[in-house]
This record gives C-alpha cells, structure tokens and sequence, in this order.
C-alpha cells in the first residue's frame, strides 16, 4: 500500500534526522567536555609550575638566610 510505504519512509526520514541530531549532540557534548578537561590540565600544570617557582625562591631566601646567620 502506497500510503503506508509513505508513511513508513516519513517515519524513517524522521529517525535518521533523530539520529543525525543526537549524533551532533553527543559530538558537541564530548567537545566541551573535552575542552574542560584540557583547561583543567593546562590550570593544573600553571599550578604545579607556581608552585615549583615559589620553592625556588623559599629556597634562595632560606640559603641566603642561613649563609647570613652562619657568617659563610
């Protein structure tokens, strides 16, 4: 029957446009979360890099310190 041929070919047209735009939903889910994730790991890593640089100098400023009590 030509009718339900129509409508089963509507209703199939009507999935893959589903699916298409779940795809692309998913596809731009995974982009954020992927983008978080890397501005996550670059904060992480700006974080890591202060911290070996505040060392550093507590670590000058203690020598110095030290070098200064000691009279070397």
């Amino acid at each position: 029957d030509a009718a339900a041929y129509d409508a089963y070919a509507a209703y199939a047209a009507y999935a893959a446009a589903y699916d298409d735009a779940a795809a692309a939903d998913d596809a731009a889910a995974y982009d954020a979360y992927a983008a978080a994730d890397d501005a996550y790991a670059a904060a992480d890593d700006a974080r890591k890099r202060n911290q070996l640089a505040t060392a550093d100098i507590c670590r000058e400023i203690l020598t110095e310190t030290i070098f200064e009590k000691l009279e070397l």
